[in-house]
């Protein structure tokens, strides 16, 4: 399994994420493996940024940011941008889970969805149950 790690930061620039998304696509196509992508550093967001946008950035969906996203791009680059966007929208692959490590519950629930993807555990027998009367042997 394979884990892509983009910093969050990129989402201040949505063309430099949607490069970003490109990359994960292109990586996640190449090594036809299973794939986690993660958003890393999200506590470092500002709140106002995380209530307005982190969900169209987790889900990479562009159509809601796309507007004040790109304004400082030149028309030719805006169209370009866009046309790549679709092209990862179209595949409908990509997606990232955040991690923001001053939330266990985000940390917790990576770490798991890692696990999964690496069938972690797997082939391990499970650990037989203690007897509760069995003590220690003290004669």
């Amino acid at each position: 399994a394979g884990v892509y790690l983009m910093d969050c930061t990129v989402c201040y620039d949505l063309s430099k994420f949607i490069a970003g998304s490109l990359a994960s696509l292109s990586t996640m196509i190449h090594l036809e493996m299973t794939h986690v992508n993660v958003l890393t550093k999200c506590d470092k967001l500002s709140a106002k940024f995380k209530d307005k946008h982190l969900e169209d950035y987790l889900a990479c969906e562009f159509d809601e940011v796309s507007q004040t996203g790109l304004s400082h791009l030149p028309a030719r680059y805006k169209d370009l941008a866009f046309t790549i966007a679709d092209v990862v929208r179209d595949f409908n692959i990509v997606n990232f889970l955040p991690l923001d490590i001053s939330d266990n519950d985000t940390v917790e629930y990576l770490l798991s969805t890692i696990d999964m993807a690496i069938q972690y555990g797997e082939d391990l027998e499970p650990p037989e149950p203690k007897d509760p009367d069995e003590g220690d042997d003290l004669e």
